[in-house]
């Protein structure tokens, strides 16, 4: 086989591996629609509370709803807009939050939220609330992951 034929044949074998681990990565990310997962760190400015979900809906569409819950909540002030990361960041005065969503393929976003809350204070509940809110406006059907 000449050199030229085994390069060819080497292409296509590159973009059909390409596809197949693309395929799997959907569907691997497809399996965890919906599921919120979120972790609790302690910092010595306090507690920092991290959720993320996987929706089937474009990232712009839930960047809009984020944009929207956070202007119709008075008790948020937003502090930083980054409109081409899809970045909100807030404060209630007391906790630091922050709202970012990333395309992960046609239709499909990850959705994370942050909260800093002061010490002692628990931001738990607060930062699953949003994330769920969040769902709900864009009509996904979320849940905590392990419920």
């Amino acid at each position: 086989m000449s050199h030229k034929a085994t390069g060819t044949a080497l292409a296509i074998a590159l973009i059909f591996a390409a596809g197949a681990v693309q395929a799997q990565a959907v569907f691997i990310a497809r399996k965890a629609l919906g599921r919120v997962q979120q972790m609790t760190q302690q910092s010595p400015s306090g507690q920092v509370e991290t959720a993320t979900v996987i929706l089937d809906v474009s990232a712009d569409t839930v960047y809009a709803a984020i944009r929207r819950r956070v202007a119709a909540n008075p008790a948020l002030k937003t502090t930083r807009v980054d409109e081409t990361r899809r970045f909100v960041m807030y404060t209630d005065g007391q906790s630091t939050g922050a709202m970012q969503v990333a395309v992960l393929g046609d239709g499909v976003s990850q959705l994370l939220v942050s909260t800093v809350a002061g010490p002692g204070v628990s931001a738990t509940p607060v930062v699953v609330a949003r994330v769920l809110a969040v769902c709900k406006e864009v009509g996904v059907e979320c849940a905590q992951a392990g419920q």
